[in-house]
């Protein structure tokens, strides 16, 4: 009896951490770009380039670019609605600053912003 209330609870013990690695903390960072517009909203895209972007770098996560580009636009009084990123494999095989490194960020903008947004190299989607 011993022996099955052990494997018992190994085996209760086992489905646990399967269950809880599982699962995934959504940081509300879109992974790819499938943007829809809306009667208010237009989706933008835009492609990253090596180092000629207006905004300020974050190199160590898809997070902090994305923070960063939020905080820009948000100064600029221009608000990103379902701002997200991905890699679409356009990327060019140059190291200059104004080669595309491959990542694309995406977000609705109010149609108001449009015209402002475009102005920061984001093309309508």
């Amino acid at each position: 009896m011993k022996i099955n209330a052990q494997i018992i609870k190994l085996a209760t013990l086992f489905l646990f951490v399967v269950f809880m690695s599982s699962c995934s903390k959504d940081k509300g960072i879109s992974n790819n770009c499938n943007c829809k517009s809306s009667i208010t909203r237009v989706c933008v895209v835009y492609y990253q380039t090596g180092c000629s972007d207006p905004w300020d770098y974050d190199d160590e996560s898809d997070e902090g670019q994305l923070n960063n580009l939020r905080e820009f636009f948000k100064n600029k009084g221009i608000k990103l609605h379902n701002l997200g990123m991905d890699h679409d494999g356009r990327e060019f095989m140059c190291s200059a600053c104004h080669c595309s490194t491959g990542t694309r960020f995406c977000a609705q903008v109010s149609k108001k912003d449009l015209d402002d947004i475009k102005e920061y190299g984001f093309k309508e989607n």
